[in-house]
């Protein structure tokens, strides 16, 4: 059986909720995948709900989808010139995706690729997948909290 979590993005408080942290089921997720908070009201279109990829980084902290994840890949381009890249994972037609990969060379500020040279429809799946070295990933931050990492 595959295990189910989810976080949160509330956008109007503009702070990530993670439900099984000690709040003491106040917060609901409805069958039409709408996040509500029993004591106050809040929740609904207010939140966009994030679910866990079913992987962890390096420091065995869960990835969820948003989540800005980079791997101790950079390539070497050219003498001295090397490109480094951060990854945003999402839920699409029923498999988890890197449909976003954004590139940076030698420290500078990430920029979209706009196709994944892995799958030349800008998504490669997850799941046995040679490219993603799991065990050197680690979450950088998300695109809601930290869009200064990558040029959304």
């Amino acid at each position: 059986m595959r295990t189910l979590k989810f976080k949160v993005w509330d956008k109007l408080e503009k702070r990530m909720i993670l439900p099984d942290q000690g709040y003491q089921g106040h917060y609901v997720l409805s069958l039409d995948g709408k996040f509500h908070n029993l004591q106050n009201g809040s929740g609904g279109d207010e939140c966009i709900v994030l679910q866990w990829i079913g992987k962890t980084d390096k420091n065995g902290v869960d990835i969820y989808e948003g989540d800005i994840v980079k791997f101790d890949e950079p390539r070497k381009l050219c003498e001295d010139v090397y490109m480094f890249s951060l990854y945003v994972f999402d839920f699409y037609e029923g498999s988890f995706l890197n449909p976003y990969i954004y590139n940076s060379i030698n420290g500078s500020k990430f920029v979209k690729r706009e196709k994944n040279s892995l799958n030349p429809v800008g998504r490669a799946k997850l799941d046995n997948n040679p490219h993603f070295d799991w065990t050197t990933a680690e979450i950088c931050g998300n695109v809601y909290e930290n869009q200064d990492l990558i040029d959304l």
